[in-house]
């Protein structure tokens, strides 16, 4: 049902006008930042990712694994689901937006929790190609001192464009 859904959401948004739909892996890397966790070092991952360009809106979506290196004897896993919303700057040469995503992310480390995250961030795209920085929160609730925040950068690449 759910992936009825999914797709019936996908053909409406792709034959809207000027509306397309992009498919896509990413690569990333994440540097625990401000408070750094006793159990949580540098994170290395990837994903998928689904956009439904909307013209100066884009619609974002994103599922992926994150793998920590070990650090106090433990090497945490993190699987974020995301969602949310980029605005496209109006300079075409660059290909420069600003967005927000948020969702689930479940991080286990011996046990297993999830809390609501965030992900505010800049890029920039040419071509299939796109780069991502952004300010990476694993429980939104610990925004400004959450011993999880990191700063991601991420690298993606389209692998499927409708029209």
């Amino acid at each position: 049902m759910r992936k009825s859904l999914a797709a019936l959401c996908v053909l409406i948004f792709v034959g809207l006008p000027g509306t397309s739909f992009g498919l896509g892996v990413d690569l990333g890397a994440e540097a625990i930042v401000l408070q750094p966790g006793e159990n949580l070092g540098t994170g290395i991952g990837a994903g998928l990712r689904a956009n439904v360009d909307l013209g100066v809106v884009v619609l974002t979506g994103r599922a992926g694994y994150i793998r920590h290196l070990e650090k106090g004897g433990s090497s945490p896993d993190e699987m974020p689901i995301m969602f949310g919303l980029r605005y496209q700057l109006p300079i075409p040469a660059l290909a420069l937006y600003a967005g927000v995503e948020g969702g689930p992310i479940t991080i286990k480390n011996g046990s297993s929790d999830t809390n609501i995250g965030i992900y505010p961030h800049i890029g920039a795209g040419i071509g299939k190609l796109d780069a991502t920085l952004g300010y990476y929160v694993p429980d939104a609730s610990e925004f400004s001192g959450g011993d999880a925040n990191a700063v991601m950068l991420t690298v993606g690449y389209s692998f499927i464009s409708l029209p």
